[in-house]
């Protein structure tokens, strides 16, 4: 079992730092996480691979697709500007037990005997902002990217794929923590066309939102009162899939809407309350 894991994409916006190194820190926290989740997974599953027999010659322990490809994202979660990225589009897993998807990394560590019920750890990214970001950042502090990672269940059902999560800042940033909750299920339309849907709640804590959309008194203007965030929950819908070109290509696509909670809509810093993002790349089945 390998529930795909599509988050609360709001999570994914801006970096402070130009255009070119956004793109650059996010293959680089990308690549951490991954390496983090891999790490534990190999750890995870050293006796069960040491003891299970040998695969046949021809058959591989990857599975999933990996490719790249432009991406349209906000400058800033609750900014109107927009933005295009390269990124990697990854849905790969490792004896369905190390996995990494677009935004999360993570690692099964145990399951049911049906591979239908899971629990893990997983990490995920969660990008800041800069004062260059939008005309209402102006004057206002960096707010650094965090790293966000716990505790995760995935439960496979007839219905859907349901995932549990519940992570704290790990790398220190805003320190605070959040509980999603995400289902997906997937429609196989054609032979060669593929699509998924996905809805997502983002419960996010006091010091989250705070850090991300609080105005503190030295940056308080006359256009812009100083504001205190408080927990609130992001719900996110969305859509993916992929056309087969042929056994070993594919084009992958989608798209996701994030409406911010509340208490972050009615920050003073914020443009808009639906952050937007879509993506189309080429992948090579694994």
């Amino acid at each position: 079992m390998q529930a795909r894991h599509r988050s609360a994409i709001c999570t994914l916006t801006s970096d402070p730092r130009n255009s070119r190194n956004k793109q650059w820190s996010f293959i680089v926290t990308f690549s951490a996480t991954a390496a983090f989740a891999l790490a534990a997974g190999l750890l995870t599953t050293q006796a069960t691979i040491a003891a299970e027999p040998a695969p046949n010659g021809d058959a591989s322990s990857w599975t999933g697709t990996a490719g790249a490809g432009p991406a349209l994202v906000p400058r800033y979660a609750g900014g109107k500007s927009m933005q295009t990225w390269l990124i990697p589009m990854l849905s790969i897993n490792y004896k369905e037990t190390f996995y990494v998807e677009m935004g999360r990394v993570g690692v099964n560590l145990a399951a049911s005997n049906d591979k239908k019920l899971a629990l893990g750890l997983a990490v995920e990214p969660r990008w800041g902002h800069a004062a260059s970001d939008g005309p209402l950042l102006a004057g206002t502090r960096n707010r650094k990217s965090s790293l966000e990672g716990g505790p995760t269940v995935d439960w496979e059902s007839p219905l859907a794929d349901f995932n549990l999560s519940y992570f704290g800042d790990i790398s220190g940033a805003g320190r605070g923590r959040s509980l999603r909750i995400g289902a997906s299920r997937e429609f196989k339309l054609s032979e060669r066309l593929q699509l998924g849907a996905n809805l997502g709640l983002d419960r996010v804590n006091a010091k989250t939102v705070n850090y991300y959309f609080g105005v503190d008194t030295t940056e308080a203007t006359l256009s812009r009162p100083s504001y205190a965030g408080k927990a609130g929950t992001d719900v996110t819908f969305g859509f993916d899939g992929g056309y087969a070109l042929d056994r070993g290509h594919s084009i992958v696509f989608g798209a996701n809407i994030t409406r911010l909670n509340s208490s972050a809509a009615d920050s003073p810093i914020v443009e808009t309350r639906q952050v937007k993002w879509g993506w189309i790349g080429y992948a090579w089945t694994l």
